[in-house]
């Protein structure tokens, strides 16, 4: 018999705008018994557009222009022992970032969001993943494309991706 004491759910999606799939998407969490939904293009101007979600604390972070573009979030169920690291925003990424304990060690789980519409380097990677520290698991859209990862082809951005790793 496994162990499932140290298991979590993690959902990754790209939501393509949030609001007007959130019954499905709260109905989805507790009917599959999710741990932590990683979330991008949610396109929320504020936080307060997203109405709660019972048994889960949101950590959004949305596009600092203040249209309803990009963005990401992270729920996480209640009774998951986590605090809030907090977001990196800029114009071409958005980062919401918690910290959790998982098989015994501090991990940080982001969902992260890059918008193809901007030119993203090495230099920016590099400080995402040190802002992610030592140990994390990121999900969402980085519009990267990279044969490392399964693509056929190979975008200007995932050769960048790649030397920033």
């Amino acid at each position: 018999m496994m162990d499932t004491s140290n298991l979590c759910r993690i959902l990754c999606w790209n939501a393509n705008g949030i609001l007007s799939r959130q019954m499905e998407l709260e109905f989805f969490l507790h009917s599959h018994n999710i741990d932590l939904a990683l979330i991008t293009e949610t396109h929320l101007v504020n936080s307060k557009q997203l109405r709660r979600i019972a048994n889960y604390k949101i950590y959004p972070c949305c596009h600092p222009s203040g249209h309803p573009r990009g963005g990401s979030l992270v729920l996480v169920k209640n009774q998951l022992a986590h605090s809030d690291v907090g977001a990196y925003v800029t114009d071409s990424i958005q980062l919401s970032l918690i910290s959790t304990y998982l098989f015994g060690a501090e991990v940080k789980i982001g969902t992260i969001y890059c918008s193809p519409s901007y030119l993203i380097q090495k230099s920016d990677f590099t400080e995402v993943f040190e802002v992610c520290g030592e140990r994390w698991l990121i999900g969402g859209d980085l519009n990267s494309k990279h044969r490392m990862w399964g693509s056929r082809l190979i975008s200007p951005r995932g050769r960048e991706l790649m030397k920033g790793r």
